[in-house]
């Protein structure tokens, strides 16, 4: 059983399965995670979609279709090789294509699927865009998540798009409780902002979303076009539009200005080839003029995204952060225009072109809002809640929040027993399980006696919104009484202890002239004038003015004036004793520059063009396999499978990254890390690199054979490459 979430975008398509086991973006050209979302009517009438049908259109541009989205809703049809299509319908064939293909690859149809849509559309746009699975071969939308197929197939919900990405970022980096969001999604055909918050039952949008229909990427392309234009002297408007090879020449241009404007995202300047007839051209285009182009279009986007806070009623300072979404919000002017006119912080936790799709595959599984959303917290109930609610809420939901293990069934709706009424905790437990499934709780019996109290103070944990707050049940007399007799009896207890404990630490800190004979557990030692004798354990110990021998374990010291015998152990970097894998158990096939594996210790060089070494590793990593780096490769953003090596055994998978990738981003590691479920450790590797003092490493633990890793993606020239150390799981 597994999700689909799938992003139909106006320049690429792309989906995502999610299950109970993994989320993955869904691979739907080859090896490549992205479609274009072109159309293709072939010679016998079939229309194809995705990379095939981008292929063959700039062959024969007359029988493709491109952008197809942005005039959904048109009466005006498309024209494909003379016979009307409508925009409805070639999103129906692509949405089918990607069905297929994500089918065939998972070995069967998904149990539910998520469509995202701009949160700009209106109701007549949503209302063609709900038609899309129908025509495509699928149940019609359903109204809400939780809502059940009407008839035969998977359950189709459709969300709007700033809503599936803030999922999905809130599943790497949770909101706190009421946080604010503000989602800046550029894409290729429209811009979207809204501003959602983490409410009581998940994420929501606030205010009143603001965008622009027809601007984005496509619009970025046309202008670098116009350059093209104007550089050539009006040679590309002054084709003849009645010669057949135009629409080639046109399609294979426009294709490759939209190359150029994203290579100007990390190049600063790109070629452009220009097949006139009768002479080939070459057209330079700078990043300053790129930036130049399309200042005015970003800046109308900064006015609108304005005007999404205003509507919302709230302020800059207000915001938790900001989260780009979009392929073009990957362009350079987007981060630094909104850097220096919102002044907060400024996200991007996945590959813009993913994190919509991703966020759609988690919102279609039942269990989302346990790693998509933060679900609510309720408060703890004053007994362990043993009450398993029978209204179609699974058991391990109504003891999720306490911890407490679901082990009798509470009817909702039915009256306590006579134990329950003795003891009063029922009523309580029976409370709060009502309250999560949105029933009343059962009044409780005559033998409890309650009284309102005022709310208590909702607990706001780190993730998730604020604790139930609803009133507290006040116990009976007769236990409030017993409880103050317990906790009195509770405090004599602690006083006469500690009281104890003063009195055995004085006397036990008295100078003494006998020996000491050593204890079988830690023992703190009073300064003595005769040798001590080591101890089975590890000791602490005070001042002595005699030598000590070494303990046959580690121990912690006070500082003596005496010099000390050196320690049988060593003081830094020991292995624990756990199984090590050997060098020839882990071998790297691609890139062939880093297939000499190497042991991680310290003295050990890390990268294999450049010559820093460890200066410390910490226990779990001493001994591991070390895959070195490569600083060259520090702003590759392809291939996607860069490093790929096979393990011989089960292992932890460490992958260590430069800080300074992206100094200005909150979650500035490459989007692969979260996507193949690697976590950040609390650990550092330091080096003797005085510009990059220190990796910080992720963690994941994977079954022996292949591995595959994506690139570095570092956003600034101040980084090094990753590294990457195995360890065996015992």
């Amino acid at each position: 059983m597994y999700g689909l979430g799938v992003d139909l975008g106006t320049s690429f398509t792309a989906a995502a399965t999610a299950s109970a086991w993994a989320l993955d973006m869904a691979p739907l050209a080859g090896q490549a995670v992205v479609t274009p979302s072109v159309a293709y009517l072939d010679e016998k009438g079939a229309l194809l979609t995705g990379e095939a049908a981008d292929r063959l259109g700039l062959q024969d541009p007359s029988r493709a279709a491109r952008e197809f989205k942005r005039r959904l809703g048109d009466p005006t049809p498309v024209i494909l090789d003379g016979a009307p299509y409508s925009p409805t319908a070639l999103m129906a064939a692509l949405l089918r294509s990607v069905v297929d293909t994500v089918s065939q690859a998972q070995g069967g149809p998904p149990d539910r699927i998520v469509l995202t849509h701009p949160a700009v559309w209106g109701p007549y746009r949503r209302e063609q865009f709900a038609g899309i699975p129908h025509l495509a071969g699928l149940p019609r939308p359903q109204a809400e998540p939780g809502s059940v197929a009407e008839s035969d197939g998977p359950t189709v919900i459709t969300i709007t798009e700033p809503v599936a990405a803030a999922t999905y970022y809130c599943s790497t980096q949770p909101l706190p409780p009421d946080g604010l969001l503000a989602v800046y999604d550029l894409g290729g055909g429209t811009f979207d902002s809204a501003v959602v918050r983490n409410g009581r039952d998940g994420l929501e949008i606030i205010g009143t979303p603001e965008g622009i229909e027809w601007l984005g990427g496509a619009d970025f392309d046309q202008a670098i076009m116009d350059h093209v234009d104007r550089q050539l002297d009006g040679a590309i408007t002054a084709l003849d539009p009645t010669d057949p090879g135009t629409a080639s020449i046109l399609a294979t241009l426009q294709r490759d200005c939209m190359l150029a404007k994203e290579a100007l995202s990390s190049r600063e300047q790109a070629d452009i080839t220009v097949p006139l007839p009768g002479s080939v051209r070459h057209v330079t285009v700078t990043r300053k003029a790129f930036e130049q182009m399309i200042t005015p279009s970003v800046e109308t986007t900064m006015e609108t995204f304005r005007r999404t806070l205003t509507a919302a009623g709230i302020t800059l300072q207000d915001l938790t952060a900001v989260l780009l979404v979009g392929g073009s919000s990957q362009i350079p002017l987007v981060t630094q225009l909104l850097r220096d006119t919102l002044r907060r912080p400024i996200l991007i936790n996945t590959h813009p072109k993913h994190a919509v799709a991703l966020g759609a595959a988690m919102l279609s599984t039942d269990t989302h809002t346990a790693h998509g959303i933060p679900a609510p917290r309720r408060r703890k109930p004053a007994a362990p809640a043993r009450a398993a609610v029978l209204t179609g809420t699974p058991p391990a939901a109504a003891g999720h929040d306490s911890g407490a293990p679901a082990t009798t069934a509470a009817r909702a709706g039915a009256a306590p027993t006579a134990a329950e009424r003795d003891s009063g905790a029922p009523a309580a437990a029976a409370a709060d399980a009502a309250a999560a499934v949105g029933t009343a709780a059962p009044k409780p019996g005559r033998g409890a006696k309650h009284r309102a109290q005022p709310p208590a103070k909702p607990e706001r944990p780190a993730s998730g919104p604020a604790g139930d707050t609803r009133p507290a049940a006040e116990p009976t007399p007769t236990r409030r009484w017993r409880s103050r007799l317990t906790d009195a009896r509770f405090i004599v207890a602690l006083i006469v202890s500690f009281s104890v404990l003063g009195v055995a630490f004085a006397f036990g800190n008295a100078p003494s002239d006998q020996p000491q004979v050593p204890s079988a557990n830690t023992a703190t030692n009073a300064p003595s004038n005769q040798p001590q004798v080591p101890s089975a354990t590890a000791a602490t110990k005070t001042p002595s003015n005699q030598p000590q021998k070494p303990s046959a374990t580690a121990a912690t010291k006070t500082p003596s004036n005496q010099p000390q015998k050196p320690s049988a152990t060593p003081k830094t970097n020991t292995p624990s004793k756990r199984p090590m894998l050997k060098l020839e158990d882990v071998q790297v096939h691609k890139p062939s520059k880093l297939a000499t594996v190497r042991p991680a210790v310290v003295g050990a060089e890390h990268l294999v063009d450049r010559s820093p070494v460890f200066t410390s590793l910490p226990d779990p990593l001493t001994g591991a396999v070390l895959i070195p780096g490569a600083s060259d490769d520090k702003r590759l953003t392809s291939p996607a499978d860069y490093l790929v090596f096979d393990v011989a055994r089960d292992a932890t998978v460490y992958v260590a990254f430069d800080r300074r990738g992206a100094p200005e981003l909150y979650n500035w590691w490459p989007a692969w890390l979260n996507q193949q479920g690697f976590k950040r450790t609390d650990m550092i590797i330091p080096t003797n690199d005085k510009d990059q003092r220190y990796f910080v490493v992720f963690a994941k633990k994977v079954p022996a054979g292949r591995v595959t890793l994506g690139p570095n993606a570092a956003t600034t020239v101040y980084s090094t490459g990753y590294i990457t150390l195995l360890t065996a799981i015992g």
